[in-house]
C-alpha cells in the first residue's frame, strides 16, 4: 500500500503554497499533489519521512521508523485541517512499542516552511514540543 520509509532525524516540514487548500475540495479541483513526501522532525535529531497520498481530496499518509529508539514503529497520518496558512495533522501509531499513541501536530506556513507544536498521549502520559518539516517532494519529483 505505502512504501517503506527511512528514519532521517529531526521532524520538519516544507510545503508549497499550492498545498494549502480546503480539505473539502474535490480531487478534480484539488491543487495539492497526488503524492507528497516530507521529512518531519521533532527536536534536533528525531526525524522521520512521511508520505502522503491525496485521495478524494483527503491527504492521508504513513510514517515508518527504520532505526533508532522508535525502530519498527509505523503510524498512519491524516491532514485534518488546511485553512489559509494553518495545518493540523493527526497521527496514530499502529505498530511497534508505542502502538496506540496519538499525536496532533498544529503548524503555520511561513513562506515554504511549516512549523508548530505537537501534543501526544500514550498510556496516560502526555508530551508536547515543537516540530517542523525540512523538505518536501511532490509526485512530479520536484523538491519544494
Amino acid at each position: 500500500m505505502f512504501p517503506a520509509l527511512k528514519l532521517t532525524g529531526v521532524v520538519s516540514l516544507t510545503l508549497s503554497v499550492s498545498f494549502i487548500a480546503s480539505p473539502q475540495q474535490s480531487a478534480a479541483s484539488d491543487s495539492r499533489p497526488s503524492r507528497l513526501e516530507v521529512t518531519e522532525c521533532e527536536g534536533v535529531n528525531n526525524c522521520v519521512n512521511w508520505t502522503f497520498i491525496n485521495k478524494g481530496g483527503k491527504m492521508r499518509g504513513i510514517a515508518s521508523w527504520e532505526s533508532g529508539e522508535e525502530a519498527g514503529e509505523e503510524a498512519v497520518l491524516e491532514v485534518d485541517t488546511l485553512s489559509g496558512n494553518e495545518i493540523t495533522i493527526s497521527r496514530t501509531d499502529v505498530k511497534g512499542p508505542k502502538q496506540g499513541q496519538t499525536v496532533t501536530y498544529t503548524g503555520k506556513l511561513h513562506g515554504k516552511q511549516v512549523g508548530g507544536e505537537y501534543s501526544s498521549e500514550f498510556n496516560g502520559h502526555n508530551d508536547s514540543g515543537n516540530w517542523y518539516w525540512v523538505f518536501s517532494k511532490d509526485d512530479s519529483g520536484a523538491v519544494r
